[in-house]
């Protein structure tokens, strides 16, 4: 029976009746094919958008930066730009941190360290070496501060010794699994950056590695841009902590 038939050979309720149950599957139906379908693509954009931001991710790496500032919005350029070269990474960073920019860095740093008590004169000597252009001895110090992070949000134990950030940053991450872009570009720069340097190994001369440039085994010097970026990280890897991305079940 059509919707035809049901209103004009049957009584008026059950007319009404039958209408509405025969438009309720019609409506079912098509929902649940519009639903189904919706659901597909919503389904395909992710995989995409899951697999675009994994090579904008995997780049950032590469090339050494973070791509979260204090005035950044959710992470710019993270999913949306996937720099194809180490100079577009440096030439998008670096047009937002000019004066300002790193004013505004330098602020939000002294803010975290002070709330995590961490060796201020360290960071005081960070900035005056980068201002006065001893960009090694900046390194050191920077390296130094992200070391300390680690160290000082693990309990100390006097059985177990605290781990070093490369070893930390392993047990720290909670969202290993989640695309939290920052997040997964600030935990594996740490890995990268404070991995073993295999017994000082030729293969690392020109990478910015904290064990090569501890021990004075670096024969690549590091310049401004590396100073820079592990300011960035150290932000980063604050800003974790402070947001509970970073955490350590004491």
């Amino acid at each position: 029976m059509n919707l035809f038939e049901l209103l004009f050979t049957t009584k008026y309720d059950d007319r009404i009746n039958s209408f509405y149950s025969s438009l309720e599957k019609l409506i079912t139906l098509d929902y649940q094919k519009l639903f189904a379908s919706f659901i597909e693509k919503i389904e395909e954009r992710a995989k995409n958008y899951t697999k675009e931001q994994k090579e904008s991710c995997d780049r950032w790496v590469e090339y050494g930066w973070v791509p979260m500032l204090p005035n950044s919005e959710k992470g710019d350029g993270i999913a949306k730009l996937a720099p194809q070269t180490s100079h577009e990474a440096d030439e998008f960073m670096l047009s937002k941190l000019d004066e300002d920019g790193l004013k505004l860095l330098y602020t939000n740093l002294k803010q975290y360290i002070d709330e995590n008590e961490l060796n201020c004169i360290t960071f005081d000597n960070a900035i005056s070496c980068f201002e006065n252009e001893q960009y090694t001895a900046c390194t050191l110090c920077l390296f130094a501060l992200i070391d300390s992070i680690f160290i000082t949000k693990q309990e100390k134990n006097k059985d177990v010794w605290r781990k070093l950030a490369n070893k930390a940053v392993e047990t720290a991450n909670n969202y290993k699994d989640v695309n939290l872009a920052p997040l997964k570009v600030t935990y594996e720069l740490v890995r990268k950056l404070f991995e073993n340097a295999e017994d000082f190994s030729n293969k690392y001369n020109n990478k910015l590695n904290r064990n090569m440039i501890s021990h004075g085994m670096n024969t690549r010097n590091p310049d401004k841009i590396d100073c820079i970026k592990l300011f960035v990280l150290l932000y980063n890897v604050l800003l974790s902590f402070k947001a509970g991305l970073f955490s350590f079940d004491n």
